[in-house]
């Protein structure tokens, strides 16, 4: 029991710095540019009032349209994301399957020493009904 529980501390604290670890190395690799570089703002308008020349001479300005920044929470990579569960998922359905195999264990144990008892005392009715025959 204390022993699972020391294992089990140990495996999320390598998990943990493993998945650290990753993330921190996935993340530097990655450029990021758009939460990196500046908004670039159009200039204020001029004060003065155009004339109507001025106004239909000029193309109608475009707003600048920056890139598409990603959604806050689809800044994570999937793929990335899935491989940490897989890594962090395995050793966990590991230890589901061997408290799984430990419980069908136990309960097969349980059956035998049932077995050995029922056997046992057949064995003894036998025996003690073979003394009764020897003495008469």
């Amino acid at each position: 029991e204390k022993v699972s529980q020391g294992l089990r501390h140990l495996y999320l604290r390598v998990c943990q710095e493993t998945v650290s670890e990753d993330v921190v190395e996935d993340v530097a690799n990655e450029a990021i540019p758009s939460a990196l570089t500046p908004l670039i703002l159009p200039s204020p308008p001029s004060h003065d009032i155009p004339s109507t020349s001025q106004v239909q001479s000029s193309p109608p300005q475009q707003p600048q349209s920056s890139p598409q920044a990603p959604p806050q929470g689809a800044e994570f990579p999937t793929h990335l994301f899935q491989q940490i569960l897989d890594t962090c998922s395995a050793p966990t359905r590991r230890v589901e399957n061997l408290k799984h195999d430990k419980a069908a264990q136990k309960l097969d144990f349980i059956k035998l020493k049932a077995r050995v008892k029922r056997l046992e005392k057949a064995n003894k009715v036998k025996s003690s009904k073979l003394r009764r025959l020897k003495k008469v």
